[in-house]
């Protein structure tokens, strides 16, 4: 988790604007969420790494939702969707809190 957080705050150190920042995050969060609908439907690894390979952030995404159980009910699918993308979104926040005051 450490890494990825270090890759968010590079990532969004070099934004200049609230609204930009919030829109990475944003971006990272929806992100995120379809990286783990694809965990959570069986995709295989290998396949989603070589869509995002050329984004560092989004290989780190996709290692992180991989190593979270697949769950069989649906109602567990959508609950480990949902606290992906948000866990994404407040370590996305988190860094630009910490880039932004030092």
């Amino acid at each position: 988790m450490k890494k990825l957080l270090l890759t968010v705050a590079t990532l969004l150190a070099v934004t200049s604007t609230a609204q930009a920042d919030t829109e990475e995050c944003t971006f990272i969060s929806e992100s995120a969420e379809l990286i783990m609908q694809l965990r959570q439907s069986n995709a295989p690894i290998s396949g989603v790494l070589e869509a995002v390979k050329e984004v560092e952030l989004l290989v780190e995404l996709v290692i992180k939702a991989y190593e979270t159980p697949r769950y069989n009910s649906e109602e567990y699918k959508a609950d480990a969707v949902t606290d992906f993308s948000n866990l994404a979104m407040v370590t996305c926040l988190q860094s630009l809190k910490e880039v932004t005051t030092g």
